[in-house]
């Protein structure tokens, strides 16, 4: 883990997502209790209306029952599924409630009418904008109605209404043409308030769609918490790369609740501190692959320099740094290969020159015996150092892969079939970076062979042939050096992602585009004596090896040949807990992409 410095800056908060039936019942809660409100306010308005006496007539009846049913609402919420429809319902009761307080209050001249349009908004806001209209026409209906039978009665058509006091009907004048102006004005205006709450609905509903698919779809991990430490939002990409397996973000929690693993508390650590920082963290992501993220955290904070939240941005940098350092193993050996066809040359020469004067001292010997076995360890020595030559020949000048439809399945058995043979290994061929030698006859190996048989890439199949041999039997001569127990090697294969530096021409020149395409892997897992990490970044290195006779070219050797591929090899493990070497290959030729790994 690096800590790369400290970073100032805002940000914009991300607020809150609450899954839909939450966000459903908190509305229904907030139309509850918006409801009680307007029954107490009500209230109040009779009593003034009254002169400051408070009786029980019918309009209080009604209010009191509009109380009653939001009780009951509120009591009965926990056992709702259907959010919507319950909203609904309610809405619908309290248009018949709300006309009904028209009515015993004066019709169009009543104070209860403004209440439709706080339905209208409930409906809009809990139902759907279509269902406000709706509700707006038919308050405009039912207020029509209440308004013709006051018209009535004050033309004598009706003796009287009923539940209607005497002092309400004299509001009433014979101005048929007021009243028709009163309800046609307060109809549009019950249209134009439930139209424009129905497009503001929309509006913010497409808002927030955008809004939560750029944080949830974005390529980095975000994270959100309040002053208390409590999780306000976290994308899918922020709980893939800290391992979170479960279906819903658990949001409204304490963040130590939410992420508890060992690795995570130094994260928690930053998200709790009171500056900001960017550092970078390793973890273990959903898939159990060790990644590397960047941690940037920033503070919210409102006018008076008081925290509103923190807010944190995770970016995965596994694949850059796999791509930084297969760029520099790749000018490594670029340069050492130069170099070592120049010495390899010169040395070849000189070594012709040097056996055949061996072979000419052994036959004019006159020294006896002892002269022509000195002789004859210089001609044989000299033969395996040709060989030697022979193979990092072979290395550095590597053909240019022919590309072809290869079935992975296929070759992976075939391979194993010839790992299973007697066979002694060609000089070149082998490397074992990790054990000392140990004397004693060798179990009999176990090869397990798991490849879907969809899987094939484009690839040259001969090529392919050597790097997994070589990869084979450097794990069967290391568990044999080590006398491994009943030993194993496990080759597999499955999908997987590689990631490739594409190379792109611009104004500025050409620059490296980091970017995921699909590839194989390829693994070869063993039980034997494992590696030392003291040494596994050298194992690629030409020449070096730890085993007695070995040339130190098998592993370089697989690694040009993933690399002519576009591929990575990667090397695990620990003493005494066996090895892995993972094989990244892309499905189709990269030509211009250099691989990250």
């Amino acid at each position: 883990m690096r800590h790369l410095g400290v970073a100032s800056g805002s940000a914009r908060s991300p607020g809150a997502a609450p899954p839909a039936r939450e966000d459903a019942q908190r509305r229904v809660q907030l139309l509850i209790l918006g409801r009680l409100l307007v029954v107490l306010l009500a209230l109040g308005l009779l009593v003034v209306l009254e002169g400051g006496r408070l009786r029980l007539g019918a309009p209080q009846a009604v209010l009191l029952l509009a109380g009653a049913l939001d009780l009951f609402y509120m009591g009965w919420l926990g056992r709702v599924h259907n959010h919507r429809r319950f909203a609904a319902l309610q809405i619908a009761l309290d248009g018949v409630l709300t006309t009904a307080l028209v009515y015993l209050t004066g019709g169009i001249y009543s104070f209860a009418a403004v209440l439709y349009f706080a339905s209208i908004l409930a409906a809009s806001a809990c139902v759907s904008g279509r269902a406000g209209v709706l509700f707006a026409s038919a308050a405009t209906m039912a207020l029509a109605a209440v308004q013709s039978a006051h018209h009535l009665a004050a033309t004598g058509v009706l003796e009287r209404l009923p539940l209607v006091s005497e002092e309400v009907r004299s509001w009433h004048q014979l101005r048929l043409g007021r009243e028709a102006v009163y309800l046609v004005t307060q109809g549009l205006a019950l249209h134009a308030v439930a139209l424009l709450s129905a497009w503001l609905r929309q509006e913010l509903r497409r808002v927030k769609t955008l809004y939560e698919e750029i944080l949830e779809r974005m390529a980095e991990g975000l994270i959100a918490v309040d002053a208390r430490g409590q999780l306000l939002f976290v994308n899918s990409e922020a709980r893939a790369l800290l391992g979170d397996q479960r279906a819903d973000p658990p949001l409204g929690q304490p963040l130590e609740a939410v992420f508890r693993r060992r690795e995570d508390r130094q994260l928690l650590a930053w998200l709790a501190g009171e500056q900001p920082v960017i550092a970078e963290l390793e973890v273990r992501g959903r898939d159990g692959e060790p990644r590397v993220i960047q941690v940037k955290t920033s503070h919210l904070r409102d006018e008076r320099g008081r925290l509103r939240a923190t807010v944190a941005i995770l970016t995965d940098l596994t694949l850059r740094r796999q791509a930084e350092q297969a760029a520099r193993r790749a000018e490594q050996l670029e340069e050492m290969e130069t170099l070592s066809l120049g010495i390899a040359h010169e040395v070849r020469n000189p070594l012709a020159s040097i056996r055949g004067c061996a072979q000419e001292l052994g036959r004019l010997a006159t020294g006896g015996e002892q002269l022509g076995q000195l002789a004859r360890i210089v001609c044989r020595e000299s033969d395996r150092l040709d060989q030697i030559i022979d193979a990092f020949l072979r290395f550095a000048r590597l053909k240019p892969p022919v590309l072809g439809r290869v079935e992975l399945a296929p070759l992976l058995h075939e391979v194993a079939g010839l790992l299973r043979q007697p066979a002694p290994p060609a000089a070149g061929e082998l490397d074992n970076p990790g054990m000392p030698q140990a004397d004693g006859a060798q179990p009999t190996v176990t090869i397990e062979v798991q490849a879907p048989p969809e899987l094939s890439l484009q690839a040259d199949a001969q090529l392919l042939t050597q790097l997994f041999l070589n990869l084979g039997r450097n794990a069967l001569e290391a568990m044999r050096e080590a006398a491994t127990a009943r030993p194993r090697l496990r080759i597999a294969a499955r999908p997987s992602r590689l990631g490739l530096v594409q190379q792109t021409q611009g104004a500025s020149g050409r620059s490296g585009l980091l970017a995921a395409v699909p590839a194989v892997e390829i693994l070869f897992e063993d039980n034997g004596p494992g590696i030392d990490p003291a040494i596994r970044g050298r194992v690629f290195t030409p020449f070096f090896t730890t085993r007695r006779g070995g040339t130190g070219l098998g592993l370089p050797l697989a690694a040009r040949i993933a690399r002519a591929h576009g591929g990575t090899i990667a090397i695990e493990g620990e003493p005494g807990a066996g090895t892995l070497v993972r094989v990244l290959l892309p499905l189709a030729p990269q030509p211009a992409a250099r691989a990250a790994g």
